[in-house]
């Protein structure tokens, strides 16, 4: 997938059902480790140093601190955020559609367009 694909509603199920099934967060990197760790279950979900030995420590951090950051929870409001947002557009469409017909299904002029 490239870097700026949309992804889909499957994609979106898919991926909520697997952050709903992930050990709960929040999830940490303390500092100057690699290691990303459950609060909730006080265990490691995750070492960033093993897999690639000939990079700089302080990369490995990073990717330590992406892992953290995308933690179940996060993922869950970034889908509910996407699902907001295509309601959004879905009803703004619908209202420019009735505005470019002229009024709504029973002819009466429609309101002028804004946000909810």
């Amino acid at each position: 997938m490239g870097a700026h694909e949309e992804i889909g509603g499957p994609e979106l199920a898919l991926l909520e059902a697997i952050a709903e099934s992930a050990t709960p967060g929040p999830w940490v990197t303390p500092r100057g480790t690699c290691e990303v760790f459950s609060l909730a279950g006080g265990h490691l979900l995750a070492m960033t140093h093993t897999q690639f030995p000939d990079r700089p420590r302080a990369l490995h951090e990073e990717d330590a601190r992406f892992i953290a950051a995308l933690n179940p929870e996060m993922v869950c409001r970034l889908i509910a955020t996407v699902h907001r947002l295509q309601a959004d557009v879905a009803r703004l469409e619908a209202d420019l559609a009735d505005a470019r017909a002229g009024g709504d299904a029973e002819g009466r002029p429609r309101e002028p367009l804004r946000p909810r």
